[in-house]
């Protein structure tokens, strides 16, 4: 077998036969920076399991995660707390050849369906292991982290090392049997570039006609249905959950019940807002919800403040690497004014009052919180654009698993 340009593929263990490269999670909201790449039973189904090559000329080749390909399989440098120097982990690419450092591949052919993926630049090849071997190359993180071995089901983690000599054991585990998928045909096929998501089935609120949302490329989303290709039961009760921290209150029935959509389930990150404002026709950049006029708002995260004025809040998490971003709040006197860019930073405590839910930089009644995922040290909330790129929503994280 050849590995094409543009097709899919999985990539099975030899050593660990059964167990495809996988990554940690369970869905298109899971994947971000830093994810972890592991070993798990493998499954023809499975869209964690599933890698779209793009060729990068001379610089080998990408793997790009089927259900996020803004993510590309890459190697971590160390600096991320989750993720130990030479770990598997996932990376948000961009399209320097600088970049392909620490995620451009190259395949050696082992056999007429096994390759060895080789991290060309760094002289490092993709190996499996499990905690039980006890490989002295991998951090103690791996015998503690559910995320480095797989959870409770997963077989072990995946690394960069060493190419070792043919036939060694560790030789062995770092070859892999490739799979095309369905034949090239991805069961679940990411948006074309510039195309908008068309996803059906969303439960019924006031925001979807005919139970139907349209995304942006880069949401996560896939076209197809919400619960079923799109894990969004798993999307709703992470929301649920942050709006039960937030506004430090409990909420009765079903998940997606008309009553709970209505107050989080309206306007998930990446969806094209149908306003009579300016933001009518954009993308949104995080996920809204509402309690009442005035109802408290309080932090479901630690970290430095950065900012506290205007319309937002914006809170660094040193270990994640993200600002998480409450916009619309009446900022509570204890914190307005705050922050490290004001050259007066603080640390802000999970449960810590921020302010009231309220429509200060908004107006005209439209009470309600929102919140997003920056990447890196950013205190800024960006202006969403109507543009099907990643020059806007790129500089944000999927926010379902920071909730």
């Amino acid at each position: 077998m050849t590995i094409v340009n543009g097709r899919t593929y999985r990539f099975i263990n030899v050593y660990h036969n059964g167990y495809g490269l996988n990554i940690y999670g369970t869905g298109a909201s899971s994947i971000k920076g830093g994810q972890n790449v592991c070993l798990y039973s493998e499954s023809p189904t499975d869209s964690m399991q599933q890698w779209e090559v793009e060729e990068r000329g001379s610089n080998g080749y990408r793997l790009h995660a089927v259900l996020k390909p803004s993510y590309v399989l890459g190697c971590s440098d160390g600096s991320i707390s989750t993720s130990y120097k030479n770990n598997a982990h996932m990376y948000m690419h961009d399209e320097t050849d600088a970049d392909d450092v620490d995620c451009a591949v190259e395949f050696e052919y082992v056999g007429s369906n096994q390759v060895r993926i080789h991290l060309g630049q760094k002289g490092l090849c993709l190996t499996a292991t499990t905690v039980a071997e006890n490989d002295a190359e991998l951090s103690n993180n791996i015998s503690t982290s559910a995320a480095l071995r797989g959870g409770k089901e997963g077989r072990g983690n995946v690394y960069w090392k060493t190419p070792a000599d043919e036939g060694s054991m560790t030789w062995k585990k770092q070859c892999w049997e490739v799979i095309e998928v369905d034949g090239g045909t991805d069961p679940d096929p990411k948006p074309e570039p510039g195309e908008e998501v068309t996803v059906t089935g969303m439960p019924d609120c006031w925001a979807y006609t005919g139970n139907e949302e349209y995304f942006h490329p880069s949401s996560g989303m896939v076209p197809g249905d919400f619960m079923t290709k799109n894990q969004g039961k798993e999307i709703l009760n992470k929301i649920k959950n942050f709006y039960e921290t937030v506004f430090q209150t409990t909420l009765t029935g079903e998940v997606d019940s008309l009553e709970n959509m209505n107050k989080y389930g309206y306007s998930l990150f990446g969806s094209r807002t149908v306003t009579n404002d300016k933001f009518n026709g954009t993308y949104h950049l995080g996920v809204d919800m509402t309690r009442y006029h005035g109802a408290p708002v309080y932090s479901a995260h630690a970290g430095k403040l950065l900012y506290a004025n205007s319309n937002r809040i914006a809170i660094y998490d040193s270990d994640k690497k993200v600002t998480y971003l409450y916009l619309h709040t009446d900022i509570d006197s204890s914190i307005r004014g705050r922050g490290s860019d004001f050259n007066d930073p603080i640390n802000i405590k999970v449960g810590q009052p921020l302010g009231t839910q309220s429509d200060v930089g908004l107006g005209n009644g439209n009470y309600h919180l929102h919140f997003e995922v920056k990447d890196g040290e950013n205190s800024v909330a960006e202006m969403p654009t109507n543009s099907l790129d990643d020059t806007v929503i790129g500089l944000y994280h999927i926010p379902y698993d920071y909730m």
